[in-house]
């Protein structure tokens, strides 16, 4: 193990299985927890992805279309409504599979071409 200079100037442990040191993180989820909020670490591990390209054969605008109509956007109302009187996980499943008939949801949708586009991404 390594010894590397970090937040707030005190030595930070570099692991075996990792190359990159812990960091020391301050963990506080109410305000009544500030006074004992306790002191915890994490880590980055290197993560390869790979990029899966399928041919389609479609337009990438309307394969799309086509998808989104077969993966529709995640409704939460009925899910919220289900917490809200502590239904059952089956009720989710039934209210996921109503949303979803296909079994896929987008639950959210991000343009990052102009950030991509920065890295010289066109697609």
């Amino acid at each position: 193990m390594d010894q590397i200079i970090g937040h707030n100037w005190r030595p930070l442990t570099v692991n075996s299985y990792s190359s990159r040191p812990r960091l020391p993180v301050t963990l506080v989820s109410t305000p009544s927890a500030t006074r004992n909020a306790s002191r915890s670490y994490f880590r980055v591990v290197p993560h390869t992805m790979n990029r899966i390209d399928i041919s389609t054969g479609v337009e990438f605008d309307k394969f799309r279309v086509a998808f989104e109509k077969a993966a529709p956007p995640f409704d939460p109302g009925p899910v919220l409504e289900i917490a809200a009187r502590a239904g059952s996980r089956d009720e989710v499943l039934a209210a996921a599979a109503i949303n979803a008939p296909n079994g896929l949801m987008v639950y959210a949708t991000i343009d990052a071409l102009p950030l991509l586009s920065v890295a010289g991404h066109t697609t």
